[in-house]
């Protein structure tokens, strides 16, 4: 058996703050749904590994290093096996330098330090003995917005009803997985599940939300049990949310 724990932590930003949608400048009036980070733990002696999931559109590989090392060094972990990934919405704090108008929030950024800090530490703490299982299907969560011309030029986005659409540029993706760990008597721990998504549903609004992945969490948990849930997105620089 593995030694598994997990954890989570609310992420919001401040009240005021950019978003980080790229195009616009808005600023946070409101929290739609809280920003959530969840880790999981999973430790099988010698190795072990901490995977972090944050509701943010990434980190910067200046800010996301020293995260690693201070996740490592509070979970035990080596800071090679702490993975932390951002979830790829746009409804949070300004973190990742996407429009040169708008500043990073550099107090937020000390914040989340230590709240990814703490979780690490509480997800190695909670450890105990368990198993994993993982399943594979398919779910359309997105599209592929990349349209052909019969000019031969493409473009993003597009109306495929226009005569001269030819097609898209590339194949959808609607495979889907997901991990379960469960401790030894059988009880839920925390659910990783990974689609390809571009999850801007709320691009650049003036409130804080986690977007689908957040929907998707809470479906999973009212349908599960109200656990951690972390969100890996697969390759989805040419896929759009779907949207009915």
């Amino acid at each position: 058996m593995l030694r598994i724990g997990a954890a989570s932590r609310t992420i919001n930003g401040e009240i005021g703050a950019f978003i980080q949608g790229a195009s616009v400048d808005n600023r946070a009036k409101s929290v739609r749904d809280d920003l959530e980070a969840n880790a999981l733990y999973l430790a099988d002696d010698p190795e072990s590994v901490l995977l972090v999931s944050c509701d943010l559109v990434g980190l910067s590989p200046e800010h996301v290093g020293p995260v690693r090392e201070a996740m490592g060094r509070a979970a035990g972990v080596p800071a090679r096996n702490v993975i932390v990934a951002g979830t790829h919405m746009h409804s949070g704090p300004s973190v990742i330098p996407t429009n040169p108008l708008k500043p990073l929030d550099s107090a937020y950024l000390d914040r989340l330090h230590g709240w990814l800090f703490d979780l690490g530490a509480e997800a190695a703490q909670t450890a105990r003995p368990g198993r994993v299982a993982w399943g594979m299907g398919a779910a359309r969560i997105g599209y592929n917005r990349r349209c052909c011309w019969a000019d031969g030029a493409h473009t993003m986005h597009g109306d495929p009803a226009r005569p001269d659409f030819t097609g898209l540029e590339g194949p959808d993706d609607p495979a889907h997985f997901a991990l379960f760990a469960r401790d030894a008597d059988g009880k839920l721990i925390a659910v990783l599940y990974s689609n390809t998504s571009h999850p801007t549903c709320f691009y650049g609004a003036d409130f804080y939300s986690a977007d689908f992945p957040g929907a998707a969490r809470l479906f999973l948990r009212q349908a599960l049990a109200p656990v951690p849930v972390l969100f890996f997105n697969g390759a989805f620089g040419d896929i759009s949310i779907e949207s009915q």
